[in-house]
């Protein structure tokens, strides 16, 4: 069973977790970093997986709209 990060430390987790997100070239590995790790920190009560999903979907699709405009 997972125990979700003490909510000190996930006031640091958030931010570092975007950052890495910002950091990486790839949208595939920026979405699935983004979605696991965010399910890793697990910052609510409920509804985390949710949110990791909506975390990845809204990075492929703004990758896949930026692909389009460059064309």
């Amino acid at each position: 069973m997972h125990t979700p990060l003490n909510h000190e430390v996930v006031r640091d987790a958030i931010p570092a977790l975007f950052e890495l997100i910002r950091s990486e070239d790839d949208a595939g590995v920026r979405a699935v970093l983004g979605h696991f790790i965010f399910v890793y920190i697990h910052p609510y009560v409920d509804g985390n997986a949710r949110i990791g999903r909506f975390l990845k979907a809204r990075i492929l699709y703004l990758w896949k709209r930026r692909q389009k405009t460059e064309v």
